[in-house]
């Protein structure tokens, strides 16, 4: 109850000297403590310490006490001031003061929670909305890669039989030169000898086939007939947008009687885009 002796302590001291006696000035009014009990004492206050009131009864000599546990108020005279509730409102008023600060912070908070919670949802779900964006995009390319694949292949399937249709002859295997390419292209077809050229590049076909000369070649040089084969089958292989060209066999055939022949064996590749 120390807030008690500071709030009283100028007027004990101011009237200390007559409080002392139980007397009063004419001026003031007696104090009265009003005790849990109901009895209602007029004095004067003396002093308060943390637990104990002293006070003199007016008209009577001797300092009295009564502990702060049995005080219900105290009204001081001329002005009356009841310190008791007038220090209970100011507490009150101060937890008031604090709770609502404590409410306002938690307000603050749950608000400040909330708005990164929203900022976390957004970003996850702006996220996720672009991992199914990719997904589609990868699933399109895939399809239209495929589709593309699938249109290529057909295509040269079907080149391919007419070259082979329009290579082949009624005699077994034989066949006859053709102008399978337009214009130069084929030229750009590499021919190699060495497996190692063609290492790690995209197989596209094999090729075996028998040349057989006309009577108008009948003095060509082996030399000769072997770079007519190989141009045929570059010609070939550039239809199926080969790049270069292993030559795995050459053989070549003379039998009495009949024109020359080469037997020869390619495999087209193509380098990997």
């Amino acid at each position: 109850m120390g807030w008690i002796a500071a709030a009283v302590l100028g007027v004990a001291l101011f009237f200390c000297p007559l409080a002392v006696l139980g007397q009063l000035p004419p001026e003031r009014e007696p104090d009265v403590v009003l005790l849990r009990d109901g009895k209602r004492v007029e004095c004067v206050v003396v002093s308060i310490s943390n637990e104990v009131l002293y006070y003199n009864v007016v008209g009577r000599d001797g300092l009295q006490q009564v502990g702060l546990h049995r005080v219900m108020t105290i009204a001081f005279g001329a002005p009356r001031v009841d310190v008791l509730a007038q220090a209970k409102m100011q507490a009150d008023e101060k937890r008031q003061a604090e709770a609502t600060r404590q409410a306002e912070e938690a307000e603050r908070k749950a608000k400040e929670e909330a708005r990164l919670a929203e900022e976390r949802r957004q970003a996850e779900k702006a996220a996720e909305e672009e991992r199914i964006a990719e997904e589609v995009r990868r699933a399109a390319a895939k399809r239209e890669a495929q589709k593309a694949e699938a249109e290529q292949k057909a295509k040269e399937e079907a080149e391919q039989k007419e070259v082979v249709a329009a290579q082949e002859t009624g005699k077994g295997n034989a066949v006859v030169p053709a102008q399978i390419a337009s214009g130069e292209s084929w030229k750009d077809v590499v021919v190699t000898k060495d497996e190692a050229d063609v290492k790690g590049m995209l197989f596209v076909d094999k090729y075996d086939l028998t040349l057989t000369q006309s009577s108008n070649w009948s003095r060509a040089k082996s030399d000769e007939m072997e770079l007519g084969a190989t141009i045929q089958l570059q010609k070939r292989a550039v239809q199926r947008r080969a790049t270069h060209l292993l030559i795995k066999e050459v053989e070549f055939k003379r039998t009495y009687g009949e024109p020359p022949s080469i037997h020869i064996v390619g495999e087209a590749y193509r380098k990997r885009n």
